[in-house]
């Protein structure tokens, strides 16, 4: 795991630039009509997740929440983030760890909102990408705010070539890390695969019959699994960021 001096960098400029770019942020997700925002989970999760809230790894460590980790590796080291997608979930590495453990994860829909009034510090890739540890504490302006969020947008001819929505992130794995938890009340949809097991159908029609206004997406009639023909899913098509997009 990295140093988590890497991370204690970042979260004294994610706090400041709350107040200051609230209408800026709000303003950017309606002109790039961004509606949601995405969180997967091992199906265990969710059950706390619909009591709690989404809570960090470092929160739920700090208050003994029994939990099982999406990611056991986190080489970002921002153990009091909360990773999340803009417009899609995070194809490529949903994919990896479906491949790794088994076909045990839940997509989370949130709304969009939810970034408002919180601290956030938005990745154009991986989090966990080195660049990262030089040009944060350089520019780390270009992380926070509004014009973190539009960074995420970069390389205007890559995303023709794609033929990329407005809301979707230039590079499939860009990544905005929360630093505080999201509410209840901000979860809109479950999305489950295909396939699934029965404790995990088990546990996600308990969640449902307690939050009625949760809709369950089962099986999932969005690509968020289909890894083969999903528009999110494109590990190989130049989408993947470098230092000098513009």
């Amino acid at each position: 795991m990295r140093s988590i001096d890497f991370a204690n960098h970042l979260i004294p400029f994610a706090a400041i630039s709350a107040p200051r770019d609230l209408s800026a942020i709000s303003n950017f997700l309606k002109r790039r009509q961004i509606k949601w925002i995405y969180h997967f989970t091992h199906f265990t999760n969710v059950e706390s997740i619909f009591e709690k809230g989404i809570l960090s790894r470092e929160e739920m460590e700090a208050n003994q929440v029994i939990f099982e980790p999406s990611d056991r590796e986190r080489a970002d080291g921002l153990l009091g983030g909360i990773s999340v997608s803009l417009s899609f979930p995070n194809a490529w590495m949903l994919k990896r760890k479906i491949e790794t453990v088994g076909n045990d994860f839940v997509v989370i829909q949130i709304s969009a909102n939810a970034l408002l009034n919180k601290r956030t510090i938005a990745f154009p890739s991986n989090a966990s990408r080195h660049e990262f540890e030089r040009m944060v504490p350089a520019n780390p302006e270009n992380f926070v705010g509004a014009r973190g969020l539009n960074n995420l947008f970069l390389n205007e001819n890559i995303r023709q070539r794609n033929k990329l929505i407005p809301s979707y992130p230039t590079d499939v794995q860009s990544e905005i890390m929360v630093f505080d938890s999201i509410d209840t009340h901000s979860l809109r949809a479950l999305h489950l695969p295909k396939k699934f097991s029965e404790l995990m159908l088990a546990k996600i029609n308990k969640v449902a019959s307690e939050n009625p206004d949760v809709i369950v997406d089962s099986p999932c009639i969005h690509s968020f699994f289909e890894f083969a023909n999903s528009t999110g899913y494109k590990p190989h098509d130049g989408r993947r960021w470098e230092p000098d997009w513009k």
